[in-house]
């Protein structure tokens, strides 16, 4: 068993009950087989891009929601000098979490840093927010020309989607910060993103070569036609159905 057939097998499992189905029931909605949903709940398979599309639009709900981070259900314990290390000239990060709540990615690193030259920062993507709470020593933090000093037991809370810069004039200073990464919420989701999601999860079987991902082709505007009852002797006949006028073109759909 993966970690990638564990995470999707907890969730299908998870939304499948929150939705009130049977195995039966996801597998008509699906189109896949009831021995098929069971190994995937147990995290017995590795689903391929197709069966997850498959499961995501039989339970209604968005690729990126198979693939999350399960919900917490035992306490996590992250021990002190566990954890990615990202060193710096001047400032040195530990990521002590990494928490994906469905509509924002949240990570709290541990931060020291030493008397020099300021540590910059680019702009991270749009709506990406920072914020530091000093434990020890004095901290000039914020976006370029909107800096502030802080010190022991001060919080800040700035959009890091701007060049931001940390530094410690005073000597060593320490402090935890949490990046607060939005997500797309799922009704403006794009396939981009779905695809990002699952890129970001290890043992997944990919794609079959030759098959592409999309929402089908919204039908053209104008009126369309229903076919009518056979009459003995003739073909059968269509009669016109108004569409949406020309002039007021069909709203965009999920993805488009």
């Amino acid at each position: 068993m993966t970690s990638a057939s564990r995470t999707v097998g907890i969730n299908l499992r998870r939304l499948r009950l929150a939705r009130g189905l049977s195995l039966v029931e996801l597998g008509r909605l699906s189109g896949l087989a009831k021995g098929t949903l069971t190994q995937l709940e147990a995290g017995r398979a590795n689903p391929t891009i197709e069966t997850l599309e498959a499961l995501a639009s039989g339970l209604g709900a968005e690729l990126a929601d198979l693939v999350a981070e399960p919900p917490l259900s035992v306490p996590e314990v992250v021990r002190s000098g566990v954890g990615q290390i990202t060193p710096g000239r001047t400032m040195e990060g530990r990521l002590i979490n990494r928490t994906d709540t469905g509509g924002m990615i949240v990570e709290l690193f541990e931060l020291r840093l030493t008397p020099g030259p300021a540590h910059a920062s680019q702009s991270h993507a749009a709506g990406v927010v920072e914020q530091l709470f000093v434990l020890g020593g004095t901290v000039v933090v914020g976006p370029e020309g909107d800096e502030v000093t802080l010190g022991a037991g001060d919080f800040v809370r700035f959009p890091a989607d701007r060049p931001h810069s940390y530094a410690a004039p005073d000597g060593e200073a320490r402090a935890l910060m949490w990046q607060l990464l939005p997500t797309l919420p799922a009704a403006a989701r794009t396939l981009e993103a779905d695809q990002a999601a699952l890129a970001s999860v290890e043992g997944l079987v990919p794609r079959a070569p030759g098959r592409t991902v999309g929402l089908p082709a919204a039908p053209p505007v104008g009126p369309r036609a229903l076919p009518q009852p056979p009459v003995r002797g003739r073909r059968p006949a269509t009669r016109a159905v108004p569409g949406p006028r020309p002039d007021h073109p069909r709203p965009p759909g999920p993805g488009q």
